[in-house]
């Protein structure tokens, strides 16, 4: 599947990308979540240089998914683009379900961002 030959799809990284707009789905069940949120963070990795990250999601697409991956995406883009400074989450995300300690520690890594 497109998922699984990531590196067949998307060979080439971007090098002068500064400014990502992507809509985030979950859209098919028998695709783990974990798996989405992975191929997200592979995009990302190949955007080193990227400043400013818009992640659209929509409640029809993410109204089945768990925080924790949608977590695990942020926190992969943080990882992949260490010259991030905007962050916008468009939509559902469904943070509402962390724990304190979850929350806490996904606020300390909005330290790096204006």
């Amino acid at each position: 599947s497109w998922m699984v030959n990531f590196d067949k799809t998307f060979p080439t990284v971007s090098t002068s990308l500064q400014y990502l707009n992507i809509t985030v789905n979950f859209r098919e069940e028998k695709i783990p979540q974990d798996a989405y949120s992975q191929f997200y963070i592979n995009i990302f990795k190949r955007c080193p240089n990227v400043t400013s990250l818009i992640l659209k999601g929509f409640h029809s697409d993410l109204s089945r998914v768990t925080s924790l991956p949608l977590c695990k995406l942020v926190l992969g883009a943080l990882d992949s683009c260490p010259k991030l400074k905007t962050l916008h989450l468009w939509g559902e995300w469904l943070f509402g379900r962390l724990s304190n300690d979850e929350y806490d520690n996904l606020f300390k890594r909005f330290g790096t961002l204006d």
